[in-house]
């Protein structure tokens, strides 16, 4: 195993989803997030264009009207109940996207 620290474990993405069935409903592969709609108040948002591993927890990079908007990848505030339809549905707190 101590050959092994350090390494990458890579699989094809046509097998990610091979051993789904033994998951839980709410699983998902972040694969799955890349390209989801977005929206906000059932109104199209943008795209999530990749997830951002920070030391806070992740963050959503989303392309929206061309420019790029980070959000907390949080429960409370991202819900991923739609996602096999590929969507996501953002509840921001009051003030995040007032400049957009």
């Amino acid at each position: 195993a101590a050959l092994l620290v350090g390494s990458s474990l890579c699989i094809p993405v046509s097998e990610t989803h091979l051993y789904d069935s033994e998951l839980g409903t709410d699983i998902f592969h972040f694969s799955d997030l890349i390209g989801a709609k977005v929206y906000v108040n059932d109104l199209l948002f943008g795209e999530v264009n990749d997830i951002i591993e920070g030391g806070g927890g992740h963050l959503l990079e989303i392309l929206t009207k061309g420019r790029i908007v980070l959000v907390p990848f949080v429960g409370n505030m991202v819900s991923t109940e739609r996602l096999p339809q590929g969507r996501l549905d953002v509840t921001p707190p009051e003030g995040l996207f007032d400049e957009l």
